[in-house]
């Protein structure tokens, strides 16, 4: 009281609040932070919530194209692996979240902007990029645009070694990631640690196995493989690739060390890592060509389990149905494919063969001629429209596009072609010439023995037409060392 000098002032009572919050919140905080660092999706769940994401809901993305702003062109198939393999990362991600999908782009595809995405797949998303070198560094630019209005939503920039590209690949996965708000296991980015710039060579080898029908392209992926390989011979993923690039080889150039190399890449893959689709799948087409559907069969069904949309392992399963005479069934496989990845040429290809296997030429051609609509600069696309032509008797249409063929690429397939053209017209001095040139370029293929004895027999030359059977033969004989079971190969070899 006013007055009472003896008595001592109160002591105020304490405030139990801050305390309260202390032991409330810290902990609340620290666990908000859990969510945001480990769980992207809580906190764009709670950003829209607040009226705070710039994402939308539901994320539809194209990778577009990225530019490479170098001296030379050295770094363009690393940077169109890392294009494709962030667009491989994003559709697996895809697989678990409902409010992710993936476009991946054609190679036919002119779509240069994310408004040009937005029209022309209907994305609401656009990644781009671009690779910038600076000496003996690199930097890359990553910009998420609006597919609908352009406006930028996110952008970052990765600075880093063009000798170490390991870690500008797996920086890139990482704020990709971020930038969509999304997870990704340690495992699905498929990193590789030890050694300088494995990964980014290991991308390369990717990018160029893309290109299956261009065997150039497919040397050089091999040589990519071999090279990761040399520093980590344990690291699954390269022996796939590798197996992939000898199957794809020994397709266009039926020589005996492809296939064998091939299978020897595959079994080493599956035997270091048989939970790895890609190993399963590389393993399943080797033994195809084995002429063994039902264990090819068995190793795409099991690759299906582990990644059930998988287009290379539904084309597989799809091929290994036809093998085994179950052609219905192959159809609907080969159609789910083609359904869930519409702008991926290769369904269409294996389809075409699937119908020209059953004589349905017609069919073969349509498909055909979608496959060289989506690779336009691809001279086998354009010689296998050609081939269909041919069964269809339409002689002028063939020999005209195989011109341009050769015009685009001199090829011994496509030199084969025009002779068959010539000799069904009965045009047999330019067919043995065509014949011959082929032989020039490549001589492994034992139907083009067979097709110059033939015209060489027509032309009066015995002695020329039987040396040229006896050496189709002797290449007949290696392949049906490889696949006894190949009721094409023994006809061949009868006649």
């Amino acid at each position: 009281q006013e007055g009472s000098g003896d008595r001592p002032d109160p002591e105020p009572i304490p405030n139990p609040w801050p305390k309260r919050l202390l032991r409330v919140g810290v902990p609340l905080l620290l666990t908000l932070a859990i969510l945001f660092t480990w769980n992207p999706a809580f906190l764009e769940r709670a950003s829209r919530m607040l009226g705070m994401s710039s994402l939308p809901e539901k994320r539809w993305v194209a990778v577009l194209p990225f530019d490479v702003h170098c001296d030379n062109d050295r770094q363009r198939p690393f940077v169109e692996g890392l294009r494709r393999d962030l667009e491989g990362v994003l559709l697996n991600l895809s697989r678990e979240s409902r409010s992710l999908r993936v476009f991946p782009l054609r190679s036919s595809d002119e779509i240069g902007t994310p408004l040009e995405a937005g029209e022309e797949l209907g994305v609401n998303l656009a990644l781009m990029g671009s690779l910038t070198c600076e000496g003996g560094n690199g930097i890359i630019h990553l910009s998420l645009v609006s597919a609908e209005d352009n406006g930028l939503l996110e952008t970052d920039r990765i600075d880093g070694s063009l000798n170490d590209r390991n870690q500008l690949a797996t920086r890139t996965r990482r704020s990709v990631r971020a930038m969509l708000h999304l997870r990704v296991s340690v495992a699905s980015t498929g990193t590789l640690a030890a050694g300088p710039d494995l990964e980014g060579i290991f991308l390369e080898g990717q990018g160029f196995l893309f290109r299956s029908d261009d065997p150039a392209l497919l040397k050089k992926a091999v040589e990519r493989f071999e090279r990761v390989i040399d520093e980590v011979p344990d690291f699954a993923p390269a022996h796939a690739g590798l197996a992939e690039a000898f199957r794809h080889l020994y397709s266009h150039q039926p020589r005996r060390e492809w296939i064998e190399r091939g299978k020897a890449s595959a079994d080493l893959a599956v035997a270091l890592d048989d939970q790895n689709p890609d190993s399963l799948i590389a393993k399943g087409w080797v033994l195809l060509e084995f002429g063994e559907w039902e264990r090819a069969l068995e190793a795409f069904d099991k690759a299906l389990e582990l990644a059930p949309d998988d287009a290379n392992a539904l084309r597989g399963r799809a091929s290994a149905l036809d093998k085994g005479d179950r052609s219905a069934e192959a159809a609907q496989v080969f159609e789910q494919a083609i359904e869930l990845y519409p702008d991926e040429w290769s369904g269409y290809r294996e389809l075409a063969h699937h119908y020209w296997g059953l004589g349905d030429y017609q069919r073969a051609l349509e498909n055909f001629q979608i496959v060289s609509s989506l690779l336009p600069d691809s001279s086998v696309a354009a010689n296998n429209v050609a081939a269909a032509y041919l069964l269809l008797e339409k002689y002028g249409l063939a020999e005209q596009v195989l011109k341009a063929s050769i015009e685009n690429k001199d090829s011994s397939y496509a030199h084969n072609l025009l002779g068959t053209c010539y000799y069904r017209q009965e045009r047999y001095e330019e067919a043995a010439e065509e014949y011959e040139r082929a032989l020039e370029l490549e001589d492994s293929e034992w139907d083009l023995w067979g097709n110059l004895a033939g015209t060489y027999r027509l032309l009066d030359l015995p002695g020329e037409a039987e040396r040229c059977y006896q050496e189709g033969i002797g290449r007949l004989e290696d392949a049906l060392e490889i696949n006894p079971e190949d009721a094409e190969l023994r006809l061949d070899y009868v006649d």
